[in-house]
């Protein structure tokens, strides 16, 4: 009898090691602690790609996007106004709104400003090339404008950005 219960202990000791190798812990439950799930699913391939790839909401705002595009559009038209540069001043406009977000934010939102600057560049390069635009014979130019609009808010945006971490960073 006394093999009987040795036998008995030795199994109850390692059936909890047996178990997680062939996967019984993950029919637990609610059992588990947060913890250590989160620790496995950051160890395992997956849950270092889902770490990785960026979720809808994160990758464009929507919100964001409309604010940059009426902020660029208002930088534009006053900053051709203003200053006596013709489209460079829209450029410039645009690089600051992009500058102004970059160091305002916490957040990256160079997609935003791609699109954004590009758009208000090209409303500003259409209304300024009016006669063009509506002949037909100012699309290369719309297009470069929104290309330079596009570029100069991504500047602007990673300049902000620079700043910001600069000024942030412990010394």
């Amino acid at each position: 009898m006394g093999e009987r219960t040795d036998q008995r202990t030795r199994t109850e000791e390692t059936a909890p090691l047996d178990e997680s190798i062939l996967g019984g812990d993950e029919q637990a439950g609610p059992a588990e602690s947060p913890d250590r799930t989160g620790d496995t699913e950051k160890t395992t391939l997956r849950g270092r790609v889902r770490s990785r790839v960026p979720t809808p909401g994160t990758v464009f705002s929507v919100r964001s996007f409309l604010l940059v595009v009426v902020l660029a559009l208002a930088a534009v038209f006053l900053a051709g106004t203003v200053l006596p540069l013709g489209s460079l001043a829209g450029y410039l406009g645009i690089a600051l709104v992009g500058f102004g977000t970059g160091l305002a934010g916490d957040r990256r939102r160079y997609l935003e400003l791609l699109v954004g600057g590009g758009v208000a560049s090209a409303v500003g390069t259409t209304v300024g090339n009016l006669v063009l635009a509506t002949l037909g014979l100012g699309v290369p130019l719309v297009v470069l404008g929104a290309l330079g609009g596009s570029v100069a808010g991504v500047l602007g945006h990673y300049f902000g950005r620079d700043l910001r971490a600069g000024l942030t960073r412990d010394i």
